[in-house]
């Protein structure tokens, strides 16, 4: 009797099947994952410059219209002061919605900082983030649906 060794088509077949299935159910969660992430690195990009705004109305009675007069570089995507690194973890995926940083300086002064979901990145269905003066932080606050807070 001869033996053969190696697998049947059969048997093939069902490791391909078996690896479809986990990779079906682990994908999404995956993607989930990276949405989370990049959320997390966009809150602390706006957290910063909410602080350094707050820091700016200290020091000058008014909020700042630019991300250079709070300290940031011009070219703000090639630099971020800490640990993260907004040309990779914010840039790809969030936009800042206004050019003025919401600046209102007529009484009383007040900011409304929006980052905006790039539209071909995987934050798209993820909302905008808002945060406030008065420390207000909401997700989806430009779509007119439910706000909810972050």
């Amino acid at each position: 009797m001869n033996k053969r060794s190696g697998f049947t088509l059969i048997e093939l077949l069902i490791a391909i099947a078996i690896v479809g299935v986990l990779a079906a159910t682990a994908y999404p969660s995956y993607r989930e994952h990276i949405r989370k992430g990049n959320r997390a690195a966009a809150q602390a990009f706006i957290l910063e410059i909410a602080q350094r705004q707050q820091q700016h109305f200290i020091n000058s009675r008014a909020y700042a219209t630019t991300l250079t007069a709070l300290g940031f570089p011009a070219d703000v995507l090639s630099a971020f002061p800490g640990s993260t690194s907004v040309a990779n973890d914010v840039a790809p995926f969030y936009t800042i919605g206004s050019t003025d940083l919401g600046a209102s300086n007529g009484p009383p002064p007040s900011f409304l900082l929006r980052l905006q979901p790039v539209v071909e990145s995987v934050q798209l269905g993820d909302g905008t983030l808002c945060m406030t003066n008065a420390g207000a932080r909401t997700r989806n606050c430009q779509t007119g649906g439910a706000t909810e807070a972050w």
